[in-house]
């Protein structure tokens, strides 16, 4: 399957939110990225669309609204 969606922390063992999701879009460019954490950098230098950074703890009304527009705003953007 495909996935549609990357939800990440920022602060993980052995690699970094940022790495992880730079890695993933070297294989998905479109990828939309959520990271959830409670580290929050100045910048986050990802290649392809910017990433949607929630605090934790996220509340799953706020983290369900922000999917959603996501993966309208991916669909969108399909041909």
């Amino acid at each position: 399957g495909r996935y549609d969606l990357l939800i990440s922390d920022m602060i993980m063992p052995d690699m970094n939110g940022e790495e992880f999701a730079t890695r993933v879009r070297e294989l998905r460019p479109d990828l939309p990225v959520i990271f959830c954490s409670g580290y929050r950098s100045e910048r986050i230098a990802l290649p392809g669309p910017a990433a949607d950074v929630l605090d934790k703890p996220v509340d799953p009304t706020v983290l369900a609204r922000h999917v959603r527009t996501a993966l309208i705003m991916t669909a969108a953007q399909v041909p």
